[in-house]
């Protein structure tokens, strides 16, 4: 009979780190800009979507399956999500929606309500489209905590 020695495994070596986002931090991803009047079709149409140009086409290359997406709406300064997204950056997936205005866009799972609102601007200027990474808890706890001290 043949003998097998069972690999030895060293008890020591520590797991894997878990993957995904550390506690009181979602997943970084992509944002993108809608208004009060365009929010609604995005998610109506399970859409975000911007005009293409080279700056915007560099920002949103990275968009893959599976990444995380972000809407900000630039009339309320909320920031939404996330939202997975369903294909890459391309132009025209849904002809003529947003009025045609809009053709760089990205689909992404439908969801069964608007997402939560995860951030505020509270000077309305929120993050330029593209890579974007959403606040911690501890950071948004600590900015309100110091906008309540100024006032």
């Amino acid at each position: 009979p043949v003998h097998i020695t069972p690999p030895l495994v060293d008890a020591s070596a520590a797991p894997p780190p878990p993957s995904g986002p550390p506690p009181g931090r979602l997943p970084a991803g992509f944002v993108f800009h809608c208004s009060s009047k365009t929010e609604p079709e995005c998610y109506l149409l399970s859409i975000f979507a911007c005009n293409f140009n080279k700056k915007v086409a560099r920002a949103l290359k990275s968009v893959k399956p599976g990444a995380a997406l972000y809407s900000f709406n630039i009339s309320t300064g909320d920031a939404r999500g996330p939202v997975t997204a369903r294909t890459d950056m391309r132009q025209g997936i849904v002809p003529g929606a947003f009025g045609g205005r809009f053709d760089y866009q990205v689909r992404f799972l439908e969801v069964p309500e608007l997402p939560p609102i995860v951030w505020r601007a509270d000077d309305g200027r929120g993050p330029p489209v593209g890579a974007w990474t959403p606040p911690s808890e501890d950071e948004v706890r600590a900015a309100a905590a110091r906008r309540d001290e100024t006032r």
